[in-house]
C-alpha cells in the first residue's frame, strides 16, 4: 500500500513506516509543479493523509485531486486549531464519501490513522505489520472453510488466520506463563 502525506506530519510518516507502508511526499517524489504530480503520482497512490489545519494553496489543489480521483483521503486538523472555512468548504454535499475530516489530538492521532489505513485494507495494522511470509498447504475442506469464515467476517483470509492465531494465543495460559 501507499499513502502520500502532507509534510507537516512526520508523526504519522513515522507511524505509517512501523506499518511497513510506502509514504510518499511530494518532495520525495522529485515534482516539476503539482500538476504533474497530481496525474502522474496521485494516480497511483491508495491514499492520502493531509493536514488542513493551516490551508496553502497547494493543499487545495491536493485536495481536489484527491475528490476528483474519488481517492481515500482523510484531512486531519489540530483540535485546538480549527481550519473553519476549509471544514465549511468539506462539509458541503457534493464532496464524497472517500474524504474524511477529523480532528485530533497527540493521543487520539494513532487511533485514526489506524482507522483510515483499515477502510483502504482491513489487514493493515500500526500496532504490529505482518512482516513474516509463511506458507501453509491445507485440504480442500480445511480452505472451504477458512474461505467461508473469512467471508463471515469481511476479511480476506490470511486476516482470519491472523485473528485465530491471536484468539488462541490469547486463550492459552499456559503460553501466557511462558511469556512472563
Amino acid at each position: 500500500m501507499i499513502i502520500f502525506v502532507s509534510n507537516q506530519l512526520a508523526t504519522v510518516t513515522h507511524l505509517l513506516k512501523r506499518a511497513n507502508i510506502v509514504v510518499w511526499q511530494h518532495e520525495q517524489v522529485g515534482i516539476v509543479s503539482y500538476h504533474e504530480f497530481a496525474s502522474n503520482t496521485l494516480e497511483r497512490v491508495h491514499g492520502i493523509i493531509l493536514e488542513i489545519t493551516q490551508p496553502t494553496p497547494e493543499m487545495h489543489y491536493l485536495l481536489a485531486q484527491a475528490i476528483i480521483l474519488q481517492k481515500p483521503t482523510l484531512c486531519l486538523y489540530s483540535k485546538h486549531n480549527v481550519p473553519r472555512a476549509m471544514l465549511a468548504h468539506l462539509s458541503k454535499k457534493n464532496i464524497p464519501r472517500s474524504i474524511l475530516v477529523k480532528s485530533y489530538s497527540e493521543r487520539t492521532l494513532e487511533q485514526i490513522v489506524q482507522a483510515f489505513l483499515l477502510t483502504i485494507d482491513r489487514t493493515v495494522s500500526i500496532a504490529e505489520a505482518p512482516t513474516i511470509k509463511f506458507t501453509l498447504r491445507l485440504t480442500p475442506a480445511l480452505e472451504q472453510y477458512l474461505e467461508w469464515l473469512a467471508r463471515q467476517h469481511n476479511v480476506n483470509k490470511a486476516e482470519q488466520m491472523r485473528a485465530l492465531l491471536k484468539q488462541i494465543i490469547a486463550a492459552d495460559k499456559e503460553y501466557q506463563c511462558y511469556l512472563e
